[in-house]
């Protein structure tokens, strides 16, 4: 008879949402502190990387539009 597989543990599920959550976080504190992120429409300005956009639940995310090489 095959062995069951148990479920994951919602504790382990939720240390790891936290922890991906802060890891977005001080990803876009780097990115704003590099001033590689772009408010507002039109051609991004030299050095920008991303810029802000609101989704469909009216949050705003970051979004890359092209790639820097420093």
């Amino acid at each position: 008879m095959p062995a069951k597989r148990k479920a994951p543990r919602k504790a382990a599920a939720d240390a790891c949402d936290d922890e991906a959550a802060a890891e977005a976080k001080q990803f876009e504190r780097t990115l704003r502190a590099n001033r590689q992120v772009a408010a507002g429409q039109g051609p991004l300005p030299p050095g920008t990387t991303h810029v802000e956009e609101k989704d469909e639940k009216g949050r705003t995310r970051l979004k890359r539009k092209r790639f820097s090489a420093v």
